[in-house]
């Protein structure tokens, strides 16, 4: 076993198959997510900042 301290690694069910996950990698998820950043960066630069979190724990 390549990795003992990972869990997931540990385990050894015969119907277990581990791959990674790629499925946000595809060219429309990617220009996607740099359309959303670019509006996200042209609407704090108009003072109009987005998906703001509110830290006062109210």
């Amino acid at each position: 076993m390549c990795c003992p301290s990972n869990l997931l690694l540990e385990l050894d069910p015969p119907n277990l198959i581990l791959t990674p996950h790629m499925a946000y990698a595809s060219v429309q998820s990617l220009e996607t997510l740099a359309e959303q950043l670019i509006g996200n960066l042209e609407a704090y630069m108009a003072g109009q900042p987005r998906h703001l979190i509110d830290q006062t724990g109210q």
